[in-house]
C-alpha cells in the first residue's frame, strides 16, 4: 500500500520498519497521517511481519499535532473536534492493541501526539537527543 505520510518496509525476517515521513513539519501528526497510522496497524495486523519497528525521517521523531490541523479543529463545531479526537485516540488504540511487538526508534523531538506514539510502543529506545513534552507538566525533559 502506497501512502503520502508513512513509508514502511520489511525485510525477508519479517522486521517491518514504518517510517514517520513529514521531516519538513517534524512529523507533526495531520488528519491524514492519523488516518494512514490507522490503516498501517490494520495491514500489520492481518499481515506476514514478525516485528515492527517505528521510527521516523528527519530531525523530530514527532512534534505533536499539526499546528494548521490543530487550528482547523479549534475552529470547528464540538462534533468535528469529537470526531478528531476520536480518531487520533482510534489509531493510538489500533497500535497499542497489536498482536505483535512495536519498538520505538524515538530521536529529536517526540511532544504531544510524540509521546502518545512513544507510550504506545512495547519498548522505546531513545537517542541522546530525545526530548519529550506533555503539555500539563509545562517542562520540557531531556533523557540522558
Amino acid at each position: 500500500m502506497k501512502f503520502d505520510m508513512i513509508e514502511s518496509e520489511t525485510d525477508a525476517r519479517g522486521v517491518c520498519t514504518v517510517w514517520l515521513n513529514r521531516p519538513d513539519k517534524h512529523n507533526a501528526l495531520s488528519a491524514q497521517m492519523i488516518d494512514e497510522l490507522t490503516e498501517m496497524a490494520a495491514i500489520l495486523r492481518h499481515g506476514m511481519a514478525r516485528v515492527v519497528i517505528l521510527a521516523a525521517r528527519g530531525k523530530s521523531f514527532c512534534a505533536g499535532g499539526d499546528l494548521q490541523w490543530m487550528q482547523t479543529q479549534m475552529q470547528a463545531d464540538r462534533a468535528t473536534r469529537q470526531a478528531g479526537a476520536r480518531s487520533l485516540a482510534a489509531m493510538l488504540q489500533s497500535w497499542n492493541t497489536l498482536p505483535l511487538p512495536v519498538i520505538g526508534r524515538i530521536h529529536g523531538n517526540a511532544f504531544g501526539g510524540g509521546d502518545g506514539l512513544a507510550s504506545i510502543c512495547d519498548v522505546s529506545i531513545g537517542a541522546v537527543t530525545w526530548l519529550f513534552y506533555i503539555s500539563p507538566s509545562s517542562r520540557v525533559r531531556r533523557l540522558t
